[in-house]
C-alpha cells in the first residue's frame, strides 16, 4: 500500500477539482503513519481529510473519526477526542447508521484502550445493533471481539468465549486480523478454562487459517498463540 499512497502522493492533483481524491489520500496517508505510532502526523491528515471528504460519503468520514478519536488518544488528547465523537453523534449525520457504526465502534476502541471495560462493551452493543440495521458483517465481528477482549481481561471466561467464538464463526466475513485474535484469544480462554484439548484443537485451527492467509504477520500471532498454550500445559520443549 505505500508505494500506491507515495506514487499518488507525488501526482499532480487539482485541490479544487479532486478534493474528495485529496481527502483519500490524507487519509491513507494518516492510516500509514498510525500504525507507525506517529500519532500527530496521523492527526494532521486525518482532520485534513475530514474537511475534504463530502457527508455524502459516511462510511469514509465515519473511518476518518476512528483515526482521529485513536490518534488523539494516542497523544494524549482523549478527552478532546470523546467529545468530538459525542458531537459527532448529535451532529448532522446523526441519522445515517453507516457514520454512526463507526461512530460507536471509535468509543469502543478508546474505551478498551483505557482499560473502561463496561463501557467499551456497552459501545460494542450499538455498534452490533447499527451494524445489523446496515447489513455490514465485518462491523458485526468488530462487536463481538470487543467484549470478547474486556470479558477476556476481567476474567469473565464464560462470555470470553462466547464472544470470541462468534467471532471466529464469522472469519472469512470480517477483518482478517480481528479473526486471527480471536482465534488466539479463544484458544487461549479455553486453556485459562481448563480445557486444553479445545486450546489446542483451536491454536491447530488457527494455524491453518494464518497459513490461508498468506500474512508473515498473522502467522507470528498463531506462532505466539501456540507458544503460550505449550508453556501453560508444561510443554516447554
Amino acid at each position: 500500500i505505500a508505494p500506491i499512497v507515495e506514487r499518488l502522493a507525488s501526482m499532480d492533483i487539482d485541490e479544487a477539482a479532486d478534493r474528495v481524491l485529496l481527502g483519500e489520500l490524507n487519509f491513507f496517508q494518516g492510516v500509514l503513519v498510525f500504525w507507525q505510532g506517529r500519532g500527530e502526523e496521523c492527526l494532521k491528515h486525518m482532520l485534513d481529510a475530514r474537511e475534504e471528504i463530502p457527508q455524502e460519503h459516511p462510511r469514509m468520514t465515519g473511518l476518518i473519526e476512528i483515526y482521529v478519536g485513536l490518534a488523539r488518544q494516542m497523544i494524549g488528547q482523549e478527552d478532546t477526542a470523546m467529545q468530538e465523537l459525542t458531537e459527532a453523534d448529535l451532529g448532522v449525520q446523526s441519522k445515517r447508521p453507516e457514520f454512526l457504526s463507526r461512530v460507536a465502534l471509535a468509543q469502543a476502541l478508546m474505551h478498551t484502550v483505557s482499560g473502561e471495560l463496561e463501557l467499551a462493551a456497552l459501545a460494542s452493543q450499538r455498534v452490533e445493533k447499527l451494524s445489523r440495521e446496515i447489513g455490514i458483517p465485518y462491523m458485526i465481528g468488530w462487536s463481538h471481539f470487543l467484549p470478547a477482549c474486556s470479558a477476556f481481561r476481567s476474567n469473565d471466561l464464560e462470555t470470553a468465549m462466547t464472544s470470541f467464538a462468534r467471532v471466529v464463526e464469522r472469519r472469512y466475513s470480517t477483518h482478517t486480523r480481528a479473526a486471527i485474535d480471536s482465534m488466539a484469544g479463544l484458544a487461549l480462554t479455553y486453556q485459562a478454562m481448563q480445557r486444553p484439548d479445545d486450546a489446542n484443537a483451536t491454536t491447530e485451527q488457527l494455524l491453518e487459517f494464518a497459513l490461508e492467509t498468506g500474512d508473515s504477520a498473522h502467522l507470528a500471532v498463531a506462532r505466539s498463540a501456540q507458544a503460550r498454550i505449550s508453556l501453560a500445559q508444561g510443554d516447554i520443549e
